[in-house]
């Protein structure tokens, strides 16, 4: 059996590849892992071999179970080995990356402010940080593919869900001219200028949205919500409606 891989790419070892196991292992699998290849390459079990091949291995083995069986150190470690392999990907899949952990963090945050509904402020407070931490990836994946509609329009259901309809708003049109054809584009923007005041504004981003997406049954309820403010904008000859 020939030797496992160093590990090594630039300045990183990659302990995950010397032991032979994923990142998920747990700490039983490292250990078992660790000494199959100690009794393996032990310098002890090759005496005539002439490369070192037993000690860089063995070497190799020891420091990366110096890491795993140390709870601090494996965390540690796992942050090191994960922006390591993000690294290596395209800036694209990098960015999906930041989307998916964003997604999981605004599903949580919904299901906080669901299960406790309006009057618990301690999960009120919970899943303020939720949107937040969401709200942080998708920038972060902004930052990385600025051309992704899906990081903004992700982005603006956070800002919605705290009732930030300025920067709801801004997001929205972003993802309405990255996306034209992108249905929550529009049914953001609409729903942030209805809520700033501005319900004519509103209804006509709505129609331009509905002209693209003709018979589209959430922009159309959409719009059967801000009727009333749209009618009375329009009897008072007003563009906007004082907020309450």
């Amino acid at each position: 059996m020939g030797a496992p891989s160093s590990g090594v790419s630039g300045d990183f070892v990659d302990h995950y590849e010397v032991f032979g196991c994923a990142p998920a292992a747990t700490l039983a699998e490292l250990k078992k892992a660790y000494h199959e290849k100690l009794r393996e390459f032990h310098p002890d079990k090759r005496p005539n071999s002439s490369t070192g091949t037993g000690a860089r291995v063995t070497q190799a083995l020891l420091d990366a179970w110096e890491v795993f069986n140390d709870p601090a150190k494996r965390e540690a470690y796992d942050e090191r080995w994960q922006r390591h392999k993000e690294g290596s990907l395209p800036v694209a899949e990098r960015a999906s990356v930041r989307r998916r952990e964003g997604n999981e963090l605004y599903k949580a945050a919904q299901a906080l402010s669901k299960a406790a509904g309006p009057e618990s402020l301690s999960a009120a407070a919970e899943a303020l940080k939720q949107y937040q931490a969401a709200i942080s990836k998708y920038s972060a994946g902004v930052e990385l593919d600025p051309q992704d509609h899906r990081l903004r329009s992700n982005r603006a259901l956070c800002y919605a869900a705290l009732k930030d309809w300025t920067r709801c708003r801004q997001d929205a049109e972003s993802v309405v001219k990255l996306r034209p054809d992108f249905m929550k584009g529009w049914f953001l923007l609409a729903k942030a200028l209805w809520k700033q005041g501005s319900p004519l504004e509103a209804q006509r981003q709505l129609d331009h949205g509905l002209s693209l997406l003709p018979q589209n049954a959430e922009l159309l309820a959409l719009g059967m919500e801000m009727a009333p403010d749209v009618e009375a904008c329009r009897s008072e000859g007003c563009q906007r409606l004082s907020l309450p």
